[in-house]
């Protein structure tokens, strides 16, 4: 309970100034390359905060961070990561939206290099000026189609006004901000089966986080109530990869932060992390971060 409670107050807490001054709406292009460190974190290393970094289940960890006056639209451009947000993995890929409310801990990590468009809009507005209705926006979405467009050249709209900053810039991210809002709204209202993966597949997550190293489809569609048939369909339509592939990046991910953080040997890691073959280890291991065990621990990514 004590390290619990040094933890949460070693966190980071993002304040909307920090970021955006006495703007009501921010935007920014985050690149999150493979092998280095986020864009929060280097911000947070340049700025005097000094937080232990909380390794969870990363090759590259984000730090792990809440926001206390503003709420965050992240859409995913491009590559592949995953989100943790309040204690679940969730695997990222392009087409992703995620609304991060105050207070939500969260952070993003690169399977391959990521890049994530980003929109951050204060309380104070949402509260005082504005009628976005943003009670309604899902935690997270995967955008199709003429929407999936639209949200791009929003984000676009926004990053340009921030760029050039030209005459009452602050009003057209403002109105590019309700346009985002209202467009995931509007996609959410005429695409109900896939919200409602979406609301299913949440709490399969949460049990996956915990019991990766273990678990099978039969004993999820057992704890579930689901049979093994529908998860299996229900993984393919809302990430775009079987559970299989799901589980295997969670028990590679576990096992880069073993490497990392401990000194078990590469065959007790592999063990930890739930594969039951080296080969298997290996195999996983080299495919989803370029590199086998041994060489990801030689290149500094160890136990110090």
């Amino acid at each position: 309970m004590e390290d619990q409670e040094s933890r949460q107050a070693q966190m980071l807490h993002y304040y909307m100034k920090e970021w955006a001054g006495e703007d009501f709406v921010w935007a920014s292009r985050d690149f999150l390359q493979k092998g280095r460190k986020s864009p929060a974190s280097l911000w947070a290393r340049e700025g005097k905060q000094e937080p232990s970094e909380i390794f969870l289940d990363s090759y590259e960890p984000e730090r792990l961070h809440t926001h206390v006056d503003f709420l965050e639209l992240f859409y995913v451009h491009s590559g592949r990561g995953v989100a943790f947000l309040e204690g679940t993995n969730y695997i990222l890929q392009k087409g992703d939206i995620f609304c991060i409310r105050p207070g939500q801990v969260h952070a993003n990590f690169p399977l391959e290099d990521l890049m994530i468009y980003n929109c951050i809009i204060s309380c104070a507005f949402l509260e005082e000026k504005s009628g976005l209705p943003t009670d309604g926006l899902m935690p997270f979405l995967h955008l199709t189609g003429k929407t999936l467009l639209e949200v791009e050249n929003i984000y676009e709209d926004l990053l340009l006004e921030r760029e050039r900053q030209e005459s009452y810039y602050q009003h057209m991210m403002q109105s590019s901000a309700e346009r985002l809002c209202v467009s995931l709204l509007r996609f959410q209202a005429g695409h109900q089966t896939q919200v409602g993966h979406r609301r299913a597949i949440t709490p399969l997550l949460e049990y996956l986080s915990e019991h990766f190293a273990t678990v099978t489809l039969e004993e999820l569609a057992r704890v579930s109530s689901y049979n093994a048939s529908y998860l299996s369909r229900l993984f393919r339509e809302t990430f775009d990869m079987s559970f299989t592939d799901y589980v295997n990046i969670l028990r590679v991910n576990r096992a880069a932060a073993l490497l990392r953080e401990t000194e078990l040997t590469v065959e007790e890691v592999g063990l930890e992390a739930g594969f039951r073959s080296r080969k298997h280890f290996y195999d996983m291991f080299r495919r989803h971060t370029g590199t086998t065990p041994g060489a990801f621990r030689d290149e500094g990514y160890g136990a110090k």
